[in-house]
């Protein structure tokens, strides 16, 4: 009587990409996409790449991509990471910028300030004030004379 085999594959997300031998090639493995092409050995047990159905993978849960033992090429499933951490990290980032910036604004030499003065020149000599009003603001700046 002829022998009759059947090929079935389950629908996986994630497929192996090689075939590993039996018997004494237990320890040889060949290339074979398993999404479209089953592993089998001959009767030696060397491995085979049969291209009639798919065939072993793993089946994942969640947002995940795919990945795969690099010496087995069995398949793994690899978690997405979300963007949460990056906004937040980002995030982090703005408001230190903004801080360092308010800071860094405050220590430069001009130096507004809140006072109900008119424009004027006041010297010393060596060093003179200019006072410029924008409305109730006044911005002084010191500059040397030569």
């Amino acid at each position: 009587p002829d022998d009759v085999s059947c090929a079935y594959s389950v629908p996986r997300d994630c497929y192996n990409s090689k075939c590993k031998g039996a018997l004494e090639y237990n320890e040889t493995f060949i290339g074979c996409d398993q999404a479209t092409q089953r592993c089998s050995v001959n009767n030696t047990g060397f491995p085979q790449c049969m291209n009639d159905t798919s065939g072993e993978g793993v089946t994942c849960d969640g947002s995940f991509k795919c990945g795969e033992d690099q010496d087995t090429g069995l398949a793994v499933c690899k978690k997405s990471k979300g963007l949460l951490p990056l906004w937040i990290v980002m995030g982090i980032i703005v408001a230190v910028l903004v801080v360092a910036g308010i800071i860094w604004g405050g220590q430069e030499e001009a130096e507004w300030s809140r006072r109900p003065t008119v424009s004027h020149r006041q010297g010393d000599g060596i060093l003179e004030t200019v006072s410029h009003r924008q409305g109730d603001w006044i911005l002084e700046t010191p500059y040397a004379v030569f």
